[in-house]
């Protein structure tokens, strides 16, 4: 009698393989999600903290007074000729994961969240 693996056993195993593959693979797709929008929030809180901080600094000469725009940036995106929220902060945003789309008004490509700039009240908020 010959030793080995039968044809089903073999299919069996490759089955198996695959439904794990299968669970491996959403789990890391769904930490890439999560990454995103980890890099989202971050960025946003920052940008929020930097209109507060822009309002409260009298060095800057606008003690009171919210910055009428986040940058000088064209519509476009972000990149390190075309500097996003370099107004408000010290370190600003070159990924061309964001997009301004018109003045004032970003879009965070990767989760397709859109942020808008609300310069009489300094409110930085997604639609």
């Amino acid at each position: 009698m010959k030793k080995g693996y039968t044809l089903i056993e073999l299919i069996i195993v490759v089955v198996i393989l695959a439904v794990l593959a299968v669970v491996v693979l959403s789990r890391y797709i769904n930490l890439s999600d999560q990454a995103y929008s980890s890099i989202e929030k971050a960025t946003v809180g920052a940008v929020k903290v930097g209109i507060v901080t822009y309002y409260l600094d009298p060095a800057r000469g606008n003690y009171h007074n919210y910055p009428s725009g986040l940058d000088n940036a064209t519509v476009g995106y972000a990149s390190s000729g075309n500097l996003f929220f370099n107004f408000i902060l010290d370190q600003p945003v070159t990924s061309p994961d964001w997009r301004k789309t018109v003045p004032n008004t970003y879009l965070y490509v990767p989760t397709g969240n859109t942020w808008t700039y609300n310069a009489n009240v300094g409110l930085f908020t997604a639609p």
